[in-house]
């Protein structure tokens, strides 16, 4: 896995440098050509699409708990605002 990312990474360092040129690659046995070698370089990495991927999941759930505490928190701030008065 790690020589994976390490790859990718060279072809992203690789696609930003002048001096070396893409002609062509593959992956998973299919021939790329070197305008899908740039287009896979510009992803994100592995780790970044995971925590992306987490925090889409996580959205509903934490949307889900908000409305939940709404309630008794709107009760909690009328309850200290008598207590002030």
């Amino acid at each position: 896995m790690k020589c994976e990312v390490a790859s990718w990474s060279s072809v992203k360092y690789l696609s930003n440098c002048n001096q070396v040129e893409m002609k062509a690659g593959i992956v998973n046995e299919r021939a790329l050509t070197k305008e899908e070698i740039k287009a896979l370089a510009k992803l994100p990495g592995l780790e970044v699409l995971q925590a992306q991927l987490l925090g889409l999941l996580a959205q509903p759930a934490t949307g889900f708990v908000r409305v939940i505490n709404a309630a008794p928190q709107g009760l909690l701030n009328v309850l200290q605002a008598k207590t002030r008065n």
